[in-house]
């Protein structure tokens, strides 16, 4: 079974790559080379160079990121800034 990835990238997930990787609070900021990832998006959509696959993995890091760690990391947050104003 293979994914049909080149014409994923061609119609739907185009926009919605750049949105996710290259917003402000994304995790693809947080932890990796926000330009290195921003030129292969542009590399890749100009068809100078075909970075479908780490792409999709940035894509899927996000997604798995927003999904399970963010609101945990908030949850966290939110409950160390509680236990602060108790202390206070």
């Amino acid at each position: 079974f293979t994914t049909p990835l080149d014409e994923w990238f061609q119609n739907n997930l185009k926009k919605e790559t750049e949105e996710r990787l290259l917003s402000e609070g994304s995790a693809c900021r947080e932890f990796f080379n926000v330009e290195i990832i921003s030129r292969m998006i542009n590399d890749h959509f100009e068809q100078k160079e075909d970075y479908k696959r780490p792409l999709f993995s940035f894509l899927t890091f996000e997604i798995w990121y927003e999904q399970f760690i963010k609101p945990t990391d908030a949850e966290f947050r939110s409950r160390a800034t509680n236990a602060e104003k108790e202390y206070l």
